[in-house]
């Protein structure tokens, strides 16, 4: 099975939305899988702003969040 080729307007909006928007959400809207997304955006040199990374919508572990203190 092939997989289904990217049209134009699906790279146009991966490539406006990918910077800021999580890529679950984007995934979803734009009927891809996780890794279809993610192995696009890297084909396309897209990377997370620093915006984006630094927010909550990130899910990055940050100094002071606290994280996993109450399994410790």
């Amino acid at each position: 099975m092939s997989a289904r080729p990217w049209s134009a307007d699906e790279l146009a909006t991966l490539a406006r939305d990918y910077p800021e928007m999580s890529t679950a959400t984007l995934a979803q809207q734009l009927g891809r899988s996780l890794c279809a997304v993610y192995g696009q955006a890297s084909h396309l040199g897209l990377k997370k702003s620093e915006q984006y990374r630094a927010s909550p919508a990130a899910c990055r572990l940050r100094r002071g969040d606290g994280i996993g203190a109450e399994y410790r």
